[in-house]
This record gives C-alpha cells, structure tokens and sequence, in this order.
C-alpha cells in the first residue's frame, strides 16, 4: 500500500522526478508523455463515471481506473521484469466485456457520430483519449529506449473498443445518428 504523507515534496521543482525505481529523470522524459495520457484517460473515466446510472458499466469503469493505475506504474518502473500488470489475460477479459455488451446492440451498417446521451458522448470522447494513449505507447514502443511491453498498447487498442460499444450501449433508447458521406 502507498503511503502519501506529503503531497508536495519540491523535488520536482528543478523540472526532474523519480520514477517508480527511485530513478531520476528529466520531467520532460518521453516516458512522461505515455504516463500523462494514462493519467488524462484514467481522470476521463472518472468523469464519465458522473454519467452512468448502470451498475453493471459503473463497475466495469471502476474497474478499468484501477487497471489504468496499474498500467501508469508498469509504465513508470523501467526494469522490464517488473512489467505485470497489462496481460493477456486482462485484454481477454476486456474482449469478453466487449461481447457481452455488443451483444445488446443492433448491427452497424454504417459509421456512427459521436452523439446521443450524455453518458454515450462522454463515452465516445474517451475513445477518442484511449485511441491517442495507443499512438503514444506504440510510438514508445518503436522509437524509444525505454522498454514498454507490446500488451500495453494492445490493450488500450480493445480499451477504445470497449468504450465505443459502451457509448451505443448508452444510447440504446436513442437513436443513432450515422454518418452521411457526401458521395
């Protein structure tokens, strides 16, 4: 368990902070950027949160926030051996929830807009910030030196999967709204 006694330390003033190794790294590190985007995502779950009145979501979401911390801290601890968390079997059970709530969903025959309930449009934003935590960890994974396991990046890839069904989920009692490309 993490012990927070004091929440500003002032060691990061001179623009350097730890890692979860107790190394320390220029807070404009590239690793910074992957680490952020999970915080943002994580914070954007919990603001979607505010929205959804189904238990069943509310649980998957809360869930998916504690996951995202675990994935913040493998991201944050350089030691390849220390990378746990982001498995298999968590992008397994992320699929499973996938088909179990497309399940409940009529079949697309075209593009969807973002729009509908509150809760789906806040779904669908977060889509949005899982698909850009994806481009940073795969462009971490490409063309950095820092060792980031391949599942992190696959996971938030069914991640924004996840919370694009979620959103017609949401939305069940409106109607869609599909896209109309102008041909």
């Amino acid at each position: 368990m993490v012990k927070l006694t004091k929440i500003y330390t002032k060691s990061g003033d001179n623009g350097v902070t730890s890692l979860g190794d107790a190394s320390r790294v220029p807070k404009i590190h590239e690793i910074f950027e992957g680490i952020s985007i999970i915080d943002e995502l994580n914070s954007y779950v919990g603001v979607v949160l505010i929205y959804i009145n189904n238990h069943e979501v509310q649980q998957l979401l809360l869930q998916i926030q504690n996951d995202l911390f675990d994935l913040g801290a493998e991201l944050s601890n350089p030691r390849i051996d220390k990378k746990i968390f982001i498995t298999n079997d968590l992008i397994e059970q992320i699929e499973n929830q996938i088909d179990h709530f497309n399940a409940y969903l009529p079949k697309l025959n075209s593009f969807i807009l973002p729009s509908g309930s509150s809760a789906s449009a806040h779904l669908h934003v977060l889509r949005t910030i899982a698909r850009k935590a994806e481009r940073i960890i795969w462009k971490l994974i490409e063309y950095s030196n820092y060792e980031i396991s391949k599942p992190i990046a696959v996971y938030l890839n069914r991640l924004s999967d996840l919370f694009f069904v979620l959103a017609r989920y949401e939305n069940r009692s409106c109607e869609e709204r599909l896209w109309r490309p102008k041909t």
